[in-house]
């Protein structure tokens, strides 16, 4: 059947369309590809003293208002990718979990990200598209 897509294909478009998303976010906030790596920091969090206002940190974001880095995310270390879901909510509530899961030993970590299995859809059409 012509043009009548079936379901598997439909998942894997939307798990393609979720990354699409997600590098699309990792461009405009100008990330590197560091932030598929598991042990990359996120620039936006505070390690250090604060910013002087001469310096690249202290200048105002310029990328859309979802994507705004919020007060948590300027002062708890995290991982890049945290950066890039356009829910400030979210991102806040994710960020002190992931902190705390910081202190975790190895095996512990393994054992809390394996019992369960997540997902995450983005459907809509991406930046700049017609």
């Amino acid at each position: 059947m012509l043009n009548r897509p079936n379901t598997d294909q439909l998942t894997r478009l939307i798990k393609l369309n979720t990354i699409n998303a997600l590098t699309a976010n990792a461009s405009i906030l100008n990330l590197p590809v560091d932030w598929l790596v598991c042990n990359a920091m996120s620039p936006f969090g505070l390690v250090g003293p604060p910013p002087s206002p001469t310096t690249e940190e202290a200048r105002p974001f310029a990328g859309p208002a979802s994507l705004v880095p919020t007060v948590l995310q300027r002062r708890i270390p995290h991982r890049p990718w945290t950066n890039l879901f356009p829910l400030a909510r979210m991102r806040n509530s994710w960020l002190p979990a992931i902190h705390v899961s910081s202190f975790l030993a190895e095996d512990e970590e393994v054992q809390l990200w394996t019992t369960w299995r997540p997902g995450l859809g983005c459907l809509g059409r991406s930046v700049g598209s017609a």
